[in-house]
């Protein structure tokens, strides 16, 4: 009895404990000056007491209260701080409540003479100025070398992943800046991965406006989060480089390196890198990238007005380094990235060079279980695979006067890939007895070669508001190899020798390509300070051919007629389109509707020259309503809504599919 009483007051102590001293509580208060007036916008930290790491931050109301919500209940520096006012900084001890409650924290306004000494010597971990988040680097320790990339996994708020993906404030990082120039065609990574961390004094993380709104001046609420490494001012001018190189077991390695030159108006940047170990070094192995639209802002692409950037597609095959992680991969690349800026020229270039070798061996035994019945399969198989990249893009903006700007981009990439594939495969009943067995030995070769071209003018008239944008655009999608089948398949419980054994040995060769040109126009009318109207057509002709011959390697390299296609389409896109704005204090509401119609003309031969075979003739006239809403809140916090519908026209797989048997267990 005596030991029960001794664990139930433990129990009562431990929980009585526990109610005094709850492990997560709320902080908030209000910033005032010496007038009692809530200071809105003042930027509110909690710092480590240990070494003054930030731990997590807010801004102030327009009244000037804050407030911190689930937040570890330990010690805390309060830090606060507001342009021309002295830092204010408290030691918070853990409370015995669930929200501490500071009341009114009161900051002094400093004299003039005092402000640059405080600045130097007070230095804020980030301050936030509008929708800008800056954070300063050198209140954020690394070990020497790191990266840039080292850097943005040490600040609040800031996500990346194992493949060097960032993320702020929730939202994908879409491009980084380096002292607002672009670097290696806006890839977030080729910053990131290849800048050291102490070439660095601010990161400056910032809603990017999308191109059209940079080109009229007024917000249509379409934002992407970027980053503006801003460097220190020794790295401004002058020459700076680094080499890293790292051996483990197995023979893995990784090299890299890079040398810059910066100064006020122009960057020069070069990089290198190699490795075993699967890092494919930059982003240009994304097939986004691939198809044109990740060498630089992803709006500016010149189709003015809502959904304008969704009537482009390809039938050709693409060479992309995406291996999804698997097996072990060689990689190896390099480039070169010039920026030219003064006060009228805006000028970007960047080549680059990659190329990545897989190797695969992987076994697979699995059960596929059917309605009545389960079967067994064992796959053994092998690849070797290759892929290279040459990429160049260009980007050219000239302020002819203050009322007319001029943009030209063009970005190229030509691509070679060569895969080697075996695999052996048996299929077996759920007993265990042997139904099938097939051997795959498959090869293939491609080259490709991709353009794009996209010119902008735009016009600003003298009534604030009114302007007018044009653009011209052609593209260029071109792919050709030849794919070499070979399988042997045996069905053990067929009746006869033919019905048991099926080889196939079959050659394809491919030549596909595309040839786009298109245009936009785009007026915009300010019927208030808030209130615009926006009116647009776009156009493209998109001409398209897809030669696929097969040919019977065991008759004497027979031509297949089932399997050999040659397919030409044609698609007219043409749409026009109206919308009104509202635009204010961060409210975007836009409602209008678009009319479009595509005019489609398919014509199908048995080969290029031949008899034609079949066509298509067919006229898609469709209206697309449009709605979209965006709120920009408070503490990074934002709100929206879309509805918009939209048609788009069939590809040639669409229209003419064509059998697949490069594996004889899977036709599709």
């Amino acid at each position: 009895m005596r030991k029960i009483s001794i664990f139930l007051l433990f129990m009562v102590f431990c929980v009585t404990s526990f109610a005094q001293n709850p492990i997560r509580i709320a902080i908030r208060g209000i910033i005032q000056d010496t007038s009692f007036v809530g200071m809105g916008g003042a930027t509110v930290m909690l710092l480590a007491p240990k070494d003054s790491a930030l731990v997590n931050f807010s801004r102030a109301n327009d009244k000037g209260v804050f407030e911190f919500k689930n937040v570890k209940n330990i010690h805390y520096i309060l830090k606060v701080s507001y342009v021309g006012y002295l830092p204010y900084q408290q030691i918070l001890a853990p409370s015995a409540t669930e929200i501490t409650d500071l009341g009114n924290v009161g900051i002094k306004p400093i004299s003039k003479e005092l402000l640059e000494v405080v600045v130097k010597t007070a230095r804020a971990p980030l301050t936030i100025k509008g929708d800008t988040i800056e954070y300063d680097a050198r209140s954020f320790k690394v070990p020497a070398g790191s990266s840039v990339e080292d850097l943005l996994r040490r600040l609040p708020g800031m996500e990346i992943d194992a493949q060097g993906n960032i993320k702020a404030q929730g939202k994908d990082v879409k491009k980084v800046l380096v002292d607002g120039k672009t670097f290696f065609g806006d890839d977030p990574k080729a910053a990131t991965k290849n800048l050291g961390a102490e070439t660095i004094s601010k990161v400056q993380v910032f809603n990017d406006k999308s191109e059209q709104a940079k080109l009229t001046g007024v917000d249509d609420g379409k934002k992407e989060k970027a980053i503006n490494l801003e460097l220190k001012e020794e790295y401004k001018k002058g020459a700076f480089g680094k080499i890293t190189g790292a051996v483990g077991t197995d023979s893995r390695m990784a090299l890299r390196g890079n040398y810059n030159k910066f100064n006020k108006t122009s960057q020069f940047s070069i990089l290198g890198y190699g490795n075993n170990i699967n890092e494919t070094g930059v982003n240009w192995s994304d097939y986004g990238e691939f198809k044109g639209n990740n060498s630089f802002n992803n709006n500016d692409n010149g189709d003015f007005g809502f959904g304008g950037n969704r009537w482009w597609g390809s039938d050709n095959e693409g060479v992309t380094n995406n291996f999804d992680g698997r097996g072990f991969t060689n990689n190896g690349g390099g480039g070169v990235n010039y920026n030219f800026d003064n006060k009228k020229t805006k000028f970007s270039s960047s080549y680059f060079y990659n190329q990545t070798r897989l190797f695969l061996d992987q076994y697979q035994n699995k059960k596929t279980f059917l309605q009545n019945s389960a079967f067994l399969t064992t796959d053994t198989s092998s690849q070797n695979n290759f892929r290279g990249n040459h990429s160049i893009g260009t980007r050219f903006e000239r302020m002819i006067d203050s009322s007319n700007t001029l943009i030209v981009k063009a970005n190229m990439r030509a691509g070679m890939k060569n895969d080697a594939n075996s695999m052996f495969q048996s299929n077996l009943t759920e007993e265990g007895l042997l139904r099938t067995r097939s051997a795959i030995k498959n090869s293939n070769d491609f080259t490709n070669f991709y353009l794009n071209t996209n010119a902008i003018f735009r016009h600003k008239f003298k009534k604030k508001g009114r302007s007018y944008a044009l653009s011209f655009g052609y593209n260029v999608n071109n792919s050709n190899g030849n794919e070499n089948l070979n399988s042997l398949t045996k069905f053990i419980t067929a009746g006869t020798f033919t019905e048991q054994v099926r080889a196939i040995r079959q050659i394809n060769d491919n030549d596909n390509r595309q040839n786009m040109v298109k245009g936009s126009a785009l007026f915009l009318e300010p019927l208030s300070k808030k209130i615009f109207w926006e009116t647009f057509y776009n156009f493209s002709s998109d001409n398209r051919s897809v030669n696929r011959q097969a040919f019977n390697g065991l008759v004497e390299n027979r031509r297949m007629d089932s399997l050999s296609t040659y397919f030409e389409n044609n698609v007219t896109y043409n749409r026009i389109g109206t919308s009104l704005r509202y635009s204010f204090s961060g409210v975007n509401i836009s409602l209008g509707g678009a009319a479009l119609r595509y005019d489609l003309d398919g014509k199908q031969f048995p080969q290029k020259g031949g008899q034609l075979f079949s066509s298509v003739t067919k006229s898609y006239p469709n209206f697309m309503p449009y709605l979209d809403a965006s709120l920009e809140l408070k503490n990074n916090l934002y709100f929206n809504f879309s509805y918009s519908l939209d048609i788009t026209a069939p590809q040639i797989a669409d229209l003419q599919p064509v059998i697949n048997n490069n594996n004889p267990f899977f036709i599709s």
